[in-house]
């Protein structure tokens, strides 16, 4: 019986397939009790034909192979889910890995309290393996809905620190949004919405690679660009889903979805003031968030740090001009690509 779904997409990772393989194997789970399903994006390089040795030499586990037309990382997890069989899930980026074992508590954690979601403890690692930071979850025992889940405590924003009951997600169709940045986010505020079942469990489960070469970390102003129109993409996304299941049903939902919505709001200003756009630039995303009513800054948010950012940009009229204006003197301003 397959309990657990180890879904990994594979695109320009093949230097890290072995290692994520071999930490699940290393775990206290039964060979036969989980499987590894690698989906190929259209990978460029040799992922496919490692993910195949891989296969080869590991018989007694249970793996599937699929490919598809690039589709990102989204796309990716989406097959995966369509293909699991699995009761739970759990979304693996290749160069991440298991630590410790608490997998198998983890997932008989889950199991045994019919959760909907369970969000662990995960470490962020750098290329020596050193762990740089712990992204820690509130260990309240209490089982709870997911809106107030996420309007009481911090709710990392990942997907690869949690267990998805692969009933609940099917049973509320929900899959990831394609080829955007902020995929995670955006699919873990329609999954905590409709989750009735939710607790975090204060134990170390995974851990991340911090790559100076990601999304977030890297330079290349073009994926910033692209991030910030994705975060529009997101709000755009989001507007439209909670209009059509009535989100304003109870006062809960409504500071919910506010929240997040406030959330990327303030991720999307803190990108732009970290990476020096220029004042201009900045007033007019603003703009286009106001027009499109996509703008929520008189939500308090859970992160209080993201919060202050909030307060501070928007309290006073004007502050929003002058903490860009100031930056831009203080700091510079990037070169906007033509």
């Amino acid at each position: 019986m397959i309990n657990l779904s180890i879904i990994l997409p594979m695109y320009n990772v093949a230097g890290y397939l072995e290692k994520c393989v071999k930490s699940v194997m290393n775990t206290n789970l039964g060979g036969d009790s989980f499987e590894i399903i690698f989906v190929d994006d259209e990978s460029p390089d040799n992922s496919k034909i490692v993910a195949k040795d891989i296969i080869k030499r590991y018989p007694e586990y249970n793996f599937k192979l699929i490919s598809q037309t690039n589709k990102g990382l989204g796309g990716a997890r989406n097959t995966g889910i369509d293909n699991a069989e699995g009761d739970y899930l759990i979304f693996l980026d290749p160069d991440d890995f298991i630590v410790d074992n608490n997998l198998e508590e983890t997932l008989q954690n889950a199991k045994s309290n019919n959760l909907d979601i369970l969000e662990f403890n995960a470490t962020m690692v750098n290329s020596k393996g050193e762990t740089i930071q712990t992204v820690k979850v509130n260990s309240y025992e209490k089982i709870l809905s997911g809106i107030i889940y996420s309007n009481l405590f911090y709710c990392s924003g990942s997907a690869c620190n949690k267990l998805y009951s692969r009933g609940f997600l099917n049973q509320f169709d929900l899959r990831f949004m394609e080829k955007v940045y902020g995929e995670d986010f955006e699919f873990n505020t329609r999954v905590f919405f409709h989750a009735s079942r939710v607790k975090g469990l204060n134990k170390v489960v995974s851990a991340f690679l911090q790559s100076p070469n990601s999304i977030t970390r890297n330079r290349d102003i073009d994926k910033k660009i692209k991030y910030l129109k994705d975060y529009i993409k997101i709000l755009t996304n989001l507007k439209s889903y909670f209009s059509n299941i009535e989100v304003n049903q109870t006062s809960d939902a409504i500071i919910y979805y506010k929240s997040r919505m406030a959330l990327i709001n303030t991720n999307s200003f803190i990108l732009l003031i970290k990476n020096k756009f220029p004042t201009d630039y900045a007033l007019q995303y603003r703009k286009r968030l106001e027009n499109d009513d996509l703008l929520f800054i008189t939500s308090e948010i859970v992160i209080k740090k993201k919060n202050l950012v909030r307060k501070f940009l928007f309290q006073y009229q004007g502050m929003f001009f002058i903490v860009f204006k100031l930056n831009n003197i203080i700091k510079g301003t990037i070169k906007l690509p033509l």
